[in-house]
């Protein structure tokens, strides 16, 4: 798949994702334009999606993904067990999890305004699409390690709690499994385990500095 067709379904998934008053529909056109290229198992769910009217209703939205959410949009949420208390939440793994997805926006040149938490989908999604023009901070395939080890494993869990819902917004998953699954396929780097062999849950804090 070519980079700009690529950019574009993580970049429209990541609107289609967003509040449904939030969303630019100028925008929304635009990126479907560059969608209509992409393979039909990623295309297909996305342009279905776009057209659902489900996807624009607002309580419909509030209810499945944003109050007391049946699927949070959130990866760690899908990764790591909610802490007991305050204290647990400081030094829990999906915390580390944050911290470490933060530190990769950086390197790459974002920076989260905290808006958002760093593992909210659209914005991991602008990131994934985002870094594909970074290559001269991606020498070390710290973009592909990203995907294998941060993105990927949150999605079978996050699928199936998707499909238990019902919806419209399960096409959204089954386009980005579609999406990811081809830059696993694709890009041998995004492949090979780390080094330690670990879980994404055990992996140390990484600390990263812009590559010179």
């Amino acid at each position: 798949m070519r980079r700009r067709t690529r950019q574009a379904c993580y970049e429209l998934l990541a609107e289609l994702l967003l509040y449904p008053e939030d969303r630019i529909e100028a925008r929304l056109q635009a990126l479907a334009k560059d969608v209509a290229r992409a393979p039909a198992a990623i295309r297909g769910p996305i342009l279905t999606l776009m057209a659902s009217l489900e996807a624009r209703d607002c309580e419909r939205y509030l209810s499945v993904l944003e109050l007391a959410p049946s699927c949070p949009l959130y990866l760690g949420y899908y990764l790591f067990d909610e802490p007991r208390n305050c204290r647990g939440a400081a030094t829990s793994g999906r915390n580390r999890y944050m911290i470490e997805l933060a530190g990769i926006y950086r390197h790459f040149g974002l920076e989260p305004t905290g808006a958002e938490v760093p593992d909210y989908l659209p914005l991991v999604l602008e990131f994934v699409s985002f870094s594909l023009d970074r290559p001269e901070r991606n020498r070390t395939g710290i973009r592909e390690m990203l995907i294998r080890d941060y993105i990927a494993p949150a999605l079978a869990p996050m699928q199936a709690r998707f499909r238990q819902a019902g919806g419209c917004w399960t096409l959204a998953i089954d386009a980005l499994v579609a999406a990811i699954e081809a830059e696993l396929r694709e890009r041998p780097a995004a492949r090979r385990r780390g080094r330690t062999g670990r879980s994404r849950r055990e992996l140390p804090v990484i600390r990263f500095e812009a590559e010179s």
